[in-house]
Order: C-alpha cells, then structure tokens, then sequence
C-alpha cells in the first residue's frame, strides 16, 4: 500500500482541528489511495464509511466510522474503502 500525499505530515498533531484548506468529493474504492491525506471527512447521507487511517494503514486495518446525515468527523484518512462504506456524498477536507 502507498501512502497519500501529505501535505501537513510535518504539522502532525499540532493543529487536529483547524480548519482544512480544500475540499473534494470522495469516490470509494478498495484499492486506490485518496490523491491528497484528508485530514476530515464529511458525509451527507448518514451511515458507514470503512477508512484506513494514516495509523492502521500501516497494519492494513480497517476502521469503520459511522456518520449522521451532515456530520463531519476529524481524523486524518488515507484511503476511503467501499466495501464497508454505506454513507453518501463524502468529502474529504486537507
């Protein structure tokens, strides 16, 4: 597995909440990384989204994440899977 680019990998931890400096709408797909790490995800439609994170990735485990209509949740993504992904019009914020 490659690693996405990753624009704030120097800032790591230093600004979890600020706020990111673009946007894009997420395609899931089970064998492509993000072009660019997110460092939130936003979903429309409630339910799943299965991530690997700048963390699991490393041990190839995948984290479900479960989202309400309109919910944005911080956490640092590296890829967006679809198996396992249930929730609708996701965007990634970097």
């Amino acid at each position: 597995m490659t690693n996405a680019n990753d624009p704030f990998d120097l800032y790591s931890g230093l600004l979890p909440y600020a706020s990111g400096e673009d946007a894009y709408r997420v395609s899931p797909n089970d064998s492509a990384d993000l072009p660019t790490a997110a460092r939130a995800l936003r979903v429309v439609t409630a339910g799943t989204v299965a991530v690997y994170t700048r963390a699991s990735a490393a041990g190839a485990t995948v984290r479900t994440l479960t989202f309400a209509a309109g919910e944005t949740q911080h956490i640092r993504v590296i890829r967006v899977l679809s198996t396992g992904t249930t929730a609708g019009t996701i965007d990634a914020y970097t």
